[in-house]
């Protein structure tokens, strides 16, 4: 399948994309639907220091021509984020909203949702992929563009890489809204803030969804998991009334008393 290689440490971009001219001559490239001379190596040809500081993201994993199948063999250290949705569509389920339509049957792809079951939680992030520069306003694919967003300690390349490492991001299919997601003994709680009403939301546990009403906007709600020991991960989608959509990051299993 396609994944994306994110350098937080310039210093670490392989010396024969430099001689290229660059990410500019790059994008020209193809943009201009030539396939660019230069590829970023995959991550076993960078140092062991720079193979640990990347950041390797799957893209469109249920796209058809260029999904990606799990689980992934021999995932690299750095394998922390998947793209949960783009203008191709959705790639979190089989059926799931704003989906792709269908490949080839005997195709190799796989869902968001059976990322999680191979690898774990991931960070969830929502793209563009217009190639065009506009990021937040890509509009040439079958849906428009999303977004992700970010909570960071500090807004800096270290940041932003600190914070999808973290799983501390949520993805949108375009809206500015936000949505945190955090766990204490109570249960998950979350709060949500966008420009229009909410119209349903759902907790994705373990791959079944739960509805729920929608939170007040602005305000905390708890929702307390009947089996926190037996989760190996949630997340929360919740729809607004125009149809916009935003996931927080998956949460893994509850912690012991031990922890």
């Amino acid at each position: 399948g396609h994944e994306v290689l994110y350098f937080p440490d310039p210093s670490c971009l392989p010396d024969s994309l430099a001689a290229t001219g660059g990410s500019t001559e790059l994008w020209e490239e193809t943009d201009l639907g030539r396939p660019a001379a230069t590829l970023v190596p995959s991550t076993s040809q960078l140092t062991s220091s720079c193979a640990d500081s990347v950041l390797t993201v799957t893209h469109t994993s249920f796209a058809p021509g260029m999904g990606t199948a799990f689980p992934i063999s021999g995932a690299p250290q750095g394998y922390s984020a998947i793209e949960i949705y783009s203008s191709h569509g959705s790639s979190e389920c089989k059926g799931c909203p704003r989906g792709f339509g269908a490949g080839p049957p005997d195709e190799p792809v796989g869902s968001v949702r059976q990322a999680l079951d191979s690898h774990g939680p991931m960070a969830f992030i929502a793209s563009g992929d217009s190639h065009d520069g506009r990021p937040g306003n890509s509009r040439w694919g079958a849906w428009s563009g999303g977004l992700t967003g970010l909570w960071v300690k500090e807004l800096s390349r270290d940041g932003i890489a600190e914070a999808i490492r973290g799983g501390h991001s949520f993805a949108t299919t375009g809206p500015r809204a936000s949505l945190e997601i955090a766990e204490d003994k109570e249960g998950i709680r979350l709060r949500v803030l966008a420009a229009q009403d909410l119209r349903d939301m759902v907790i994705v546990r373990n791959g079944k969804e739960h509805a729920l009403a929608p939170p007040l906007q602005g305000r905390w709600m708890t929702w307390r998991d009947p089996e926190p020991q037996s989760r190996r991960w949630a997340y929360v989608r919740i729809t607004l009334v125009d149809g916009n959509m935003l996931w927080s990051s998956p949460i893994g299993p509850a912690a012991t008393s031990e922890d």
